[in-house]
């Protein structure tokens, strides 16, 4: 007999003491083939590091920034590089130490909008006291350099 489950049962005499059973596997067997995994291809890649040779009077410069929405003129890993090349820490999730939030979409933090949980949290932030700002693509762009 193989066994596919197995049933817990609450002993109505003894509360907090459990038995199981076993449950008998019926029904024709069925063979699925092999098959491969799926790559990991949604993983990212690590952070850049800190260009520890970047100007240090960059708008950027030792800013913890974290990006939220997707950006129009790059991807997020060469916006991360591009961080990192300026001087800046690229974050992936905002924190008390964030500095600065990127938004492809949302530059306004308003009570009542929709936000996207990045957003959320730096307007919670925001609330207690935190200083975040929240910058749109093309600030973004001008502050990078480019």
């Amino acid at each position: 007999m193989d066994v596919v489950a197995c049933e817990v049962l609450r002993d109505a005499d003894q509360p907090g003491r459990a038995q199981s059973r076993r449950i008998p596997r019926t029904g024709p067997q069925v063979q699925f083939p092999p098959r491969a995994l799926p790559a990991l291809s949604n993983k990212r890649k690590p952070l850049p590091g800190v260009n520890q040779d970047a100007d240090p009077e960059g708008e950027l410069y030792g800013a913890t920034v974290c990006l939220t929405g997707k950006l129009t003129s790059m991807t997020r890993d060469e916006a991360f590089q591009k961080l990192a090349d300026v001087g800046a820490r690229p974050a992936e999730n905002v924190t008390k130490k964030t500095d600065v939030l990127v938004s492809a979409s949302q530059t306004q933090l308003k009570p009542g909008d929709v936000l996207s949980g990045k957003a959320k949290k730096a307007q919670s932030l925001l609330e207690s006291g935190q200083s975040i700002e929240v910058l749109d693509e093309d600030e973004f762009l001008r502050r990078l350099g480019s």
